[in-house]
């Protein structure tokens, strides 16, 4: 099975539209990753992932960073499920975006 990429935007932003156990299964990783590299987002709309599934699916893209030993960031003002950043994303919801500058490599480089 293959999959569907619409872009967003004319520069940046693409959905990818896929079966989750074709998405999972690494099939359309160089695909997923030269889509990434050139457009800078990908969205997989109403495809619901458990930590175990968005970690696998970061995994196939890239390397998975461990900032405060755990690997999933969650972006929530609530400090019993984010008890780390829920003040720093309190303080920047309007602004808040997720960009690479803090990562030391992007992708596979």
């Amino acid at each position: 099975m293959s999959f569907e990429a619409i872009d967003l935007t004319p520069r940046i932003a693409t959905q990818i539209k896929i079966d989750k156990a074709v998405l999972l299964s690494g099939e359309h990783t160089d695909a997923f990753r030269a889509i990434l590299e050139q457009r800078g987002v990908l969205l997989f709309r109403d495809m619901p992932l458990t930590d175990e599934e968005e970690m696998q699916l970061g995994a196939m893209l890239g390397d998975i960073r461990q900032d405060f030993g755990r690997p999933i960031l969650r972006v929530a003002f609530d400090k019993t499920k984010n008890p780390d950043h829920a003040d720093y994303f309190h303080a920047t919801f309007r602004i808040w975006t997720a960009p690479m500058t803090m990562c030391r490599r992007w992708l596979r480089s």
